[in-house]
């Protein structure tokens, strides 16, 4: 039930908005792709990117996007996507333990 109403109340944010235009739109893309998940006050920095609407406005379109392509937001939104992938250890040179078999390293102080 409390789902619904809110669903309600949505659709009638998103009608009382006018509509975004493309620029708009694109920058909205651009910043949310700028600023991930994790990003302190990521919808204020949002919506100053896109300059020519509010924070309540951003939030609103962004939820929307989501609603529409739930997939593309999600993989916007997974902040693993910006770690660097790690290399795969090709040979036995690469491992750390064998890199340095011609030294030899004496521990004792």
């Amino acid at each position: 039930a409390l789902k619904d109403i809110a669903k309600r109340d949505h659709r009638k944010k998103m009608e009382a908005m006018r509509e975004w235009n493309d620029e708009e739109l694109r920058l909205l893309d651009k910043a949310v792709a700028k600023f991930p998940q994790g990003t302190p006050k990521r919808w204020e920095q949002v919506a100053v990117y896109v300059r020519t609407r509010t924070l309540d406005e951003v939030l609103l379109m962004v939820k929307e996007k989501q609603g529409m392509s739930a997939t593309r937001a999600r993989q916007q939104e997974d902040f693993k996507l910006g770690q660097k992938k790690r290399a795969e250890v090709k040979s036995a040179a690469d491992l750390r333990c064998q890199a340095f078999t011609d030294v030899n390293v004496n521990l004792v102080g």
